[in-house]
């Protein structure tokens, strides 16, 4: 009675008990046929991927070689990939082994004749029980062929036909962000956790999804070999994710690629803002410049564009470079008083920051200065600068926390002096000054750096 290979577990033990013998000679006997008639040589027919289907030819018409004798019985037979050489799907018969082995079941001891594309290419004996295999002699080019094994005993024959398929070679996969998902000139940066993907690979293949080396789905290529993913929950994070791509084919064949996905939904830091130190004239850090077109400088995001307003009035952007700094110049001068400058910086995922601020004042003048002999000193009319006293007392106004050198160009005495919070100064001369005619020179320098001379002339009697 004829086992099914298949389906008896038993049969499988036995396969090994095969005579081996038998099996390497006629193998043998088949390739040095092979060999003898060049014209004989197996082409498939070039593999359509998309339907695994072919047609192969051969260089001769087998059909009616050998006149068949008339049999008794018909054999049964039965004829297929073995499962080790059957990769992808199962029982498809598309195989990427390039030299894949068969299996079959007829009547025992019966003798099998394989034949590829109608070319004999080997000779096997079942065992007992019936079960036989056989293994390709050579590589097999990708392509479709059809296969027939031919069992025979003493008293019957039989065939069975076999198409198969081998497919070794599979198309690199490719992924990008969608376009809905992708920030336009950043490659892989999203301002979505939950972006979507898409990307070609080997028609009707699957495509399977890993996230930091976690498999996360797979999904399925169409026909015209595109894909796509969109991502959801958690599965992806704040930051860099590795996403690494595997395309399976139905053969079995694998190919993958690997991308950094970047998430970007947290805005930026608030960006620094101050006057340059060139533009800070004056007194440091007290945010008054004699400058008409000041610089600001600060510190941002890298990469993030930082605006300038004054009031509404937007003056300008300008990026910050790699290590986050950033300069900008006024391009239109302002006019003497105070303004408040404030600044946002807005990354490269569209995100806008909290808003900073700066108030300085522009002071390009001294605007007023007075000076005069102490009442106490004016021994003549008042007002007149007319004195007594070697050593007369000075008073003044300017503005606040001026600077002020005296010089009497008679005797050369300077004196230095600061006016206080209120503008207001005084001092007097430590020598004597001279008889008559003293000029007194007052040069002025306020905050801002703005200097300004004025003159006062003391007339001394004594």
């Amino acid at each position: 009675m004829l086992q099914n290979f298949l389906s008896d577990n038993v049969a499988k033990d036995n396969l090994a008990q095969q005579d081996n013998a038998i099996q390497q000679n006629t193998l043998s006997k088949a390739a040095q046929n092979i060999k003898q008639d060049e014209s004989e040589k197996i082409t498939p027919q070039p593999l359509n991927k998309n339907t695994g289907s072919g047609r192969s030819n051969s260089s001769k018409n087998y059909d009616n070689q050998f006149e068949a004798e008339p049999v008794k019985e018909k054999l049964k037979i039965s004829f297929k990939l073995a499962a080790e050489s059957n990769s992808g799907s199962k029982d498809d018969s598309i195989t990427n082994f390039t030299k894949p082995q068969f299996i079959g079941s007829t009547s025992p001891n019966a003798t099998v004749v394989i034949k590829i594309n109608g070319i004999s290419v080997g000779q096997v004996v079942a065992d007992k029980l019936g079960n036989f295999t056989f293994t390709a002699p050579e590589k097999l080019a990708d392509g479709t062929y059809n296969l027939e094994a031919e069992a025979t005993t003493s008293n019957a024959m039989g065939s069975t036909k076999l198409a198969i398929t081998i497919d070794s070679v599979i198309d690199k996969p490719s992924f990008e962000l969608s376009p809905e998902s992708s920030i336009p000139g950043h490659q892989g940066l999203t301002a979505t956790l939950t972006p979507s993907i898409i990307g070609t690979a080997e028609e009707n293949a699957k495509v399977n999804i890993y996230v930091n080396d976690k498999l996360i789905t797979s999904v399925d290529v169409d026909k015209n070999g595109k894909w796509s993913y969109g991502f959801k929950g958690k599965e992806l994070i704040e930051g860099d994710n590795n996403i690494k791509v595997v395309a399976v084919d139905k053969a079995g064949n694998q190919s993958e690629i690997s991308n950094v996905i970047t998430i970007d939904t947290i805005p930026p830091e608030k960006p620094t803002i101050e006057l340059d130190i060139n533009s800070d004239s004056g007194v440091k850090d007290d945010n008054i410049t004699n400058s008409t077109l000041p610089t600001f400088i600060g510190v941002a995001e890298p990469g993030a564009t930082v605006s300038i307003y004054i009031g509404i009035k937007h003056l300008g952007d300008v990026v910050a470079a790699k290590d986050g700094s950033w300069s900008y110049t006024l391009t239109e001068p302002l006019k003497d008083g105070e303004y408040h400058l404030t600044a946002t910086a807005t990354d490269i995922a569209g995100h806008t920051s909290e808003t900073s601020d700066l108030t300085f004042t522009i002071d390009t003048r001294i605007s007023y200065f007075s000076a005069e002999l102490d009442p106490a000193d004016d021994s003549g009319i008042v007002g007149d600068n007319v004195t007594n006293n070697s050593r007369p007392t000075f008073i003044g106004k300017s503005e606040p926390n001026t600077t002020i050198n005296v010089k009497n160009s008679e005797t050369g005495e300077l004196v230095v002096l600061k006016a206080n919070a209120e503008g207001e100064w005084q001092f007097a001369f430590t020598s004597d000054s001279a008889e008559g005619v003293n000029n007194l020179v007052f040069t002025v320098e306020d905050v801002a750096g703005n200097q300004k001379d004025f003159i006062l002339v003391m007339l001394l009697i004594q």
